[in-house]
């Protein structure tokens, strides 16, 4: 009996993904879209209404970057296949409409997104910017560490800078105070010789 419910609600599931109306993308070089937002549909994450569009992404690379420029508040949701059935495993919302981008694992040639707006009581249509690029795990393990060895050699200036101005402040220090001790040196003998000098004109 609990089998035959579990098989039911896979089904379920399987059905409402098979009846997504999904926009075909082909990605094979960094690609600036635009997409009119004009269609109404069932969230598959939040299970609420919405305005949004259902992007099939098909891709020679491993891995895309996916941002969207928008002008009211907007959303990426990320679908991934697990067995027989969707799950939602990444969702992104911006107030301002502009999200930096979204890793997004396409190994298999393609991945499943879902971009949108909460505005769903407007009544202009408008267009959304999308961006999906190659995205390489190589390149950016390359560019944190060019900007781990950029700091590095900042801190070892900075410190070299600071040992070099306490030697040099110390050797300017110690010449002014040989400086003073010969100064004073100087106006004690002028003093010894004076009261010699003094001296000796009394005894003659």
């Amino acid at each position: 009996m609990i089998l035959l419910i579990l098989l039911i609600i896979v089904k379920n599931i399987n059905a409402y993904w098979d009846d997504i109306n999904w926009t075909q993308i082909e990605v094979n070089e960094d690609k600036l879209i635009e997409l009119l937002l004009n269609e109404k549909s069932s969230d598959y994450c939040t299970k609420t209404e919405g305005i949004g569009r259902y992007l099939n992404i098909s891709t020679k690379y491993n891995n895309i970057k996916v941002s969207i420029s928008y002008s009211e508040p907007s959303f990426i949701h990320v679908f991934e296949e697990r067995g027989d059935t969707h799950i939602c495993y990444e969702q992104k919302y911006s107030e301002k409409g502009n999200i930096k981008g979204i890793i997004i694992n396409t190994k298999k040639g393609y991945g499943y997104v879902r971009i949108g707006t909460d505005q769903s009581n407007r009544t202009k249509e408008e267009y959304m910017n999308i961006n999906i690029m190659e995205y390489s795990y190589f390149n950016e393990i390359v560019f944190i560490s060019l900007l781990y060895s950029i700091a590095l050699l900042l801190l070892l200036i900075v410190t070299f800078s600071l040992i070099g101005f306490y030697f040099y402040s110390n050797r300017k220090f110690k010449r002014n105070q040989d400086s003073q001790q010969l100064e004073e040196q100087t106006v004690v003998y002028q003093h010894s010789s004076l009261e010699n000098s003094e001296g000796i004109n009394s005894t003659i």
